[in-house]
């Protein structure tokens, strides 16, 4: 972890794992593990995106980890601004959560969880839900077919369910907001019709035509300002949406479980970073970046450097 902490003036809580450990480093807001029901120390331990400790979370022990209130309520509650990030290595997605806090009522929930492989959701309260659907140049899912991607295109086999959008934009934003940018070269916006208010938004990666390896570590970041939500995957940006929000300060911020519903992680969590802004894209990168894959260990040279006149080497092993 970084001896100094990253946009450190908004930042309130960071956890790194260490150990197992649901330890705040800023030392404030530090976090009560549960197993099996009950309260424990900690959990698990499995080896992170850069090697360190990563916590590991077991679906069917009911693994998660409830944060303290006063990192949320009043804080990063109702319309105020903020940001979530973390890493996640995510095993069962049909139905995972990452993180919540607020309560299930309209645009008073806060959080991510899946909805099938490659497809996150970001949980608003109810029926005010956005579904990301992540995926590499060639995938569809779902019996989608999409348009090329400036344009909304159309979502396949349920098109009597989701409307197609030109620009981002159509017929289902009616329901419950419009999206920022659909018509990014990087992504392309199906709405709902109905009045669900449910939304999708399909986030394509034309340098990854191979699709994406969705067991491994991939980074999550979720931003509100106040008035747009934005949501980033692997330090780029994916979605973003001008919403309303009221978060509500019923339930504390809770990791690997969901407060709406029976929904658990089955996976891992690491690097996970709580601001009370709206970080941009370049703050999210950073984030992203600074964390690299493991470094591959090799053994010390069986010959010694420049041996010709070499007097003595210790390396206190």
């Amino acid at each position: 972890a970084p001896s100094s902490h990253f946009f450190q003036g908004s930042l309130l809580a960071y956890y790194t794992f260490n150990r197992g450990f649901v330890t705040d480093s800023l030392g404030e807001h530090a976090g009560v593990a549960y197993s099996n029901g009950n309260e424990t120390d900690m959990l698990s331990t499995t080896v992170g995106r850069n090697g360190d400790d990563a916590l590991e979370f077991n679906a069917d022990s009911g693994d998660h980890v409830t944060l303290p209130w006063d990192l949320t309520d009043g804080v990063i509650t109702g319309k105020k601004a903020r940001s979530v990030s973390m890493w996640a290595r995510i095993d069962d997605w049909e139905y995972s959560t990452l993180f919540q806090y607020g309560d299930d009522w309209d645009l008073g929930l806060f959080g991510l969880q899946t909805a099938g492989e490659g497809n996150v959701t970001i949980t608003l309260g109810k029926n005010y839900n956005i579904v990301v659907q992540i995926g590499g140049y060639d995938s569809g899912g779902d019996g989608a077919e999409y348009g090329d991607e400036n344009e909304g295109g159309t979502y396949g086999s349920e098109e009597d369910d989701w409307g197609s959008y030109d620009n981002g934009n159509g017929d289902g934003a009616t329901d419950g907001g419009s999206y920022g940018d659909g018509n990014s070269s990087n992504s392309s916006a199906i709405g709902s019709t109905n009045s669900s208010a449910l939304f999708r938004q399909r986030h394509r990666r034309a340098s990854d035509e191979s699709g994406i390896d969705f067991d491994d570590w991939h980074h999550y970041c979720l931003t509100y300002d106040g008035s747009e939500l934005v949501f980033y995957f692997d330090g780029s940006y994916a979605m973003s949406t001008q919403v309303s929000l009221d978060t509500k300060t019923e339930f504390s911020a809770s990791l690997g479980m969901s407060i709406s519903s029976d929904s658990y992680l089955s996976g891992a969590l690491d690097e996970v970073y709580f601001y009370s802004d709206a970080i941009d894209m370049g703050a999210v990168y950073v984030l992203y970046s600074s964390v690299t894959t493991a470094p591959t260990v090799s053994s010390a040279p069986s010959s010694h450097f420049f041996q010709g006149s070499l007097l003595a080497y210790y390396t206190f092993n």
